[in-house]
């Protein structure tokens, strides 16, 4: 017989109940109902069988593993049972092909109406497509038959205990591992093929993080419900803190660890986990209590924490829930005996879990084990309780499992009062439905209208099997919410008439124009004013209504308020003052012109210019009161400037501006007279300046205006810059202005001996932009435009003389500073290159600049010669000279 780790660990797990199972039994002295309890045997008990080790429940099959091959003797079992008329009947033993002893068949189990799994947490098989130990086994209902479909291998080959812990979610199957006191560990999520041949595929890998004090035995349970999921991480061996880890599923489809709870060392936190909704627990076992989490705004928050209501035992050994009921397990309860065995079941109510009952096995003895596994269905209330220790027949431990059947009523509402009938359901049919508003008690036709507005409890009553079982349901009935329409009386601002509004539902608040009380709906027609006003009425947020608010629209008729001037067109030549009238009196006036609010003078010469709107108001308390206007024009005075807008260059011009109508005053720079209208050219300026002449008073006042641009000519400049040289033999030098000059310049050019004059008109191609000029001497050049003129500073034309090219054939550098060189002089040098060599050659002597010529030093007297290159400005051509020259010491 083969022994590995996982199997010491299993030995280890049933010798501890072994234990607790040889110990005395109490006397039986209060049971379960066997009415609520249907307990069911495995078809052919066995001794040490621990049937019910692991068990699960739909609404209408059950399975209970047979964790029969801890001991070695034969494979384990996994037994299918079905509901039928009041009984469960056994429908179908499950057993893997080719399983053996210690493979641990049926260590844990899961079934749904279409779906069962079997886990086989300790399967090893060299050559099978198992890396690792454990398999967990697919069987799909086809007819009355389940066949197997699939096969769950452990995807690590590291990792043992695979399907240690299962659970299933629609179409995920979550796949914890077995514990060793190390945090190798992991957990498995694969996601079921739409067709069941199909192969499963694995969608994540969940492990927990590297290091730390968490993470020990972790996947010894798990849980999962939608897109949440919760793993335990027990920590056995107290080798570091327990731990659960939570999960929550994004848009991506992708598994993302959420939040993670660490607790106490010893406390085996983890121990069972369970998970619905927006609730969570995490059991333990060590009588830490039961902690309950609650999940808001994405984050769970522990809402309470349960402790055992009795003697402690084990307290939070295994835990289940769905939206109803919690089941917490005291397996080692040992009020009918050591061991015996009892589970809590818990409401929700009030925002908390309650204590409402507790299950005992029916003939209840020591050594039990009740609870040992605890399941709940998560659509009806069907519930199973595994007892593993539970003497069947006369066979020690055979086992057994209790399933309540309970048919859930199915949650429906909130309804409102004008919403049609609708027939309630449950998880069973055929029961008789009672309460408020319920139409036909068979099909469980309700009507909201017919049970009114509040909170509603309906009793669901099915009998079966010789058993009655109730559910009950509370439905929410809510009024719509509408504002009351009553006849009002005709508003009007002429009165202010106080209307006091309604609604369906009370506790909200009225909002829009006019209402004086925002929560008793007080409405008066001054403070809205005249017009249609829209109302609403709004609720506060979580107010148990159909509907959070209502509007409706409320006519204000205006006070009638008239004007009753009929003013003439006036002018800004004259000051005309004119006493409007309105009806009724007691008003006041506004607009522009208007001198006196209360009386109504107006003023043409305060309005000014254009057409004016005045308005009469009378005002009332609040918004209400009424107005009328009247519209009275005004004409302009004409002002128009006479004179036309000249440009002038000479800065000392005088000008006398004339206007109409006379009587005006000019304002401007350079205006040195406003009544007469005399500029001065000195005193504004060169540039452009615009100058006013304005008549009339107050808002009658008119101006026109003219600009006067004054534009002296502006000094020129000539190019090239002074002096401008003739050489390499050049005639004549071109002279031109700088800058461009405008269309109509004139130009004269002037010729000088010295820069300061006399000057002299520069005779031929004068009058043109360019000069040609050929005399030395200076020149400059007049502009004219117009009447006005400028002069540039002057330039002087130079000429240079050509000199002559001249090379030495003989030279005596004996220090006298007369021919110690051997000097070629070049002028306007552009490049230049001298080499001078030795009768044999050699070169003795070599030069690029123009400015460095051969001394002879170091050579000796003789002939020597050389080979000239160079250019200049003149002969831009390189040009080669050789020759011989002579140095004489």
């Amino acid at each position: 017989m083969r022994v590995i780790y996982p199997l010491r660990r299993r030995l280890r797990l049933v010798l501890g109940l072994w234990l607790l199972l040889t110990a005395g039994s109490r006397p039986v002295f209060a049971q379960t109902p066997a009415c609520e309890l249907f307990a069911l045997d495995a078809p052919t008990p066995r001794n040490r069988g621990f049937f019910g080790s692991r068990a699960s429940v739909s609404e209408r099959f059950a399975i209970a593993g047979a964790d029969v091959d801890a001991y070695g003797g034969e494979p384990g079992k996994a037994h299918i049972y079905e509901y039928v008329g009041g009984v469960w009947v056994p429908r179908q033993t499950l057993s893997a092909p080719g399983t053996v002893p210690f493979d641990a068949f049926g260590h844990h189990v899961y079934i749904d109406d279409n779906t069962a799994l079997v886990a086989a947490d300790n399967y090893t098989r060299p050559g099978t497509p198992a890396l690792g130990r454990g398999v967990v086994y697919v069987y799909t209902r086809q007819g009355t038959q389940w066949v197997q479909t699939g096969l769950l291998v452990n995807p690590s080959s590291t990792i043992t205990g695979f399907g240690w812990s299962l659970a299933k979610s629609g179409t995920d199957v979550v796949v914890g591992c077995g514990y060793n006191g190390t945090q190798n560990f992991a957990v498995h999520v694969f996601r079921q093929p739409a067709v069941p041949t199909q192969p499963w595929t694995l969608v994540a890998t969940l492990t927990p993080p590297v290091g730390g004090v968490t993470g020990y035995d972790y996947g010894y349970s798990v849980a999962i419900q939608g897109d949440q999921l919760v793993v335990g991480a027990l920590d056995a061996f107290s080798r570091g803190q327990s731990a659960a880890y939570f999960y929550q599923r994004n848009s991506a489809g992708t598994w993302q660890q959420s939040q993670v709870e660490i607790y106490p060392n010893q406390s085996r936190a983890g121990m069972s986990v369970a998970l619905y909704g927006n609730y969570a627990a995490v059991g333990a076992d060590s009588n830490g209590g039961v902690r309950i989490y609650e999940r808001a705004a994405g984050r769970w928050r522990l809402l309470q924490t349960l402790f055992s209501p009795d003697t402690p035992g084990r307290y939070g050994f295994t835990v289940a829930m769905n939206a109803r009921l919690l089941l917490v397990s005291n397996t080692f309860d040992n009020r009918f005996g050591s061991a015996a065995g009892v589970v809590y079941r818990y409401e929700l109510a009030g925002g908390s879990w309650q204590l409402r009952r507790r299950y005992y096995a029916p003939q209840a003895r020591g050594g039990d084990a009740l609870g040992t596994w605890v399941a709940v269905d998560h659509q009806s209330n069907n519930f199973i309780l595994g007892a593993p220790g539970r003497l069947v027949g006369g066979i020690a431990e055979a086992g057994q499992a209790f399933v309540q059947w309970a048919p859930a009523v199915l949650p429906a509402g909130p309804f409102c009062t004008d919403a049609p009938a609708v027939a309630l359901q449950a998880t069973a049919t055929g029961g008789v439905w009672a309460g408020p508003g319920i139409q036909n008690a068979q099909t469980g036709l309700f009507d909201p209208a017919q049970a009114g507005p509040g909170t509603h409890q309906v009793t669901y009553a099915l009998t079966a099997g010789g058993c009655t079982f109730r559910d009950t349901l509370r439905l929410t009935v809510t009024p719509r919410l509408r504002i009351n329409r009553p006849p009002f009386p005709a508003l009007s601002c002429a009165r202010d008439t106080t209307v006091v509004l309604s609604a369906t539902v009370a506790g909200g608040t009225w909002l829009g124009a006019g209402i004086s009380n925002a929560q008793t709906g007080t409405f008066r027609p001054w403070l809205a004013g005249p017009g249609r006003h829209l109302i609403t009425y709004q609720l506060p947020a979580g107010t148990l209504a159909c509907g959070s608010q209502d509007t409706f629209s409320l006519v204000v008729r205006p006070a009638a308020v008239r004007v009753l001037s009929l003013p003439p067109t006036l002018s800004c030549a004259r000051d005309t003052v004119l006493q409007l009238r309105a009806t009724p009196a007691g008003g006041t006036w506004s607009g522009p012109g208007i001198s006196n609010a209360a009386t109504g003078l107006f003023s043409s010469a305060a309005a000014g210019p254009g057409r004016h709107r005045l308005t009469y108001r009378l005002t009332a308390a609040g918004a209400c009161g009424g107005q009328d206007t009247v519209s009275i024009l005004v004409r302009p005075q004409p002002v128009r400037v006479l004179s036309l807008p000249p440009t002038l260059c000479r800065t000392d011009t005088v000008l006398q501006l004339r206007a109409t109508p006379a009587g005006g005053t000019w304002r401007g720079r350079g205006i040195a007279d406003a009544r007469q209208g005399v500029f001065s050219a000195s005193a504004a300026g060169p540039g452009r300046h615009v100058l006013y002449y304005e008549a009339g008073t107050g808002a009658c006042r008119a101006a026109d205006s003219v600009a006067v641009v004054i534009a002296p000519v502006a000094a020129p400049a000539l190019t090239p810059a002074s002096p401008l040289v003739l050489r390499c033999g050049q005639l004549t030098g071109q002279l031109s202005l700088a800058q461009p000059q405008p269309a109509g310049t004139r130009f004269d050019w002037q010729y000088g001996a010295l820069p300061g004059g006399p000057w002299q008109s520069a005779g031929a191609d004068n009058g043109q932009p360019t000069y040609q000029a050929a005399q030395p001497g200076w020149y400059r050049v007049r502009v004219l435009r117009g009447s006005c003129a400028a002069v540039s500073p002057p330039t002087e034309l130079r000429v240079e003389p050509q000199q002559p090219l001249t090379v030495p054939n003989v030279f005596t550098p004996n220090g006298d500073q007369v021919n110690d060189v051997f000097e070629l002089r070049l002028q306007y040098p552009r490049t230049f290159r001298l080499q001078v060599f030795n009768r044999w050659g050699r070169e003795v002597f070599s030069s690029v600049k123009a400015d460095e010529f051969w001394t002879g030093a170091g050579a000796p007297a003789g002939v020597y010669y050389y080979l000239w290159r160079y250019s200049t400005d003149c002969e831009p051509a390189e040009r080669v000279v050789k020759g011989t020259v002579t140095l004489v010491r």
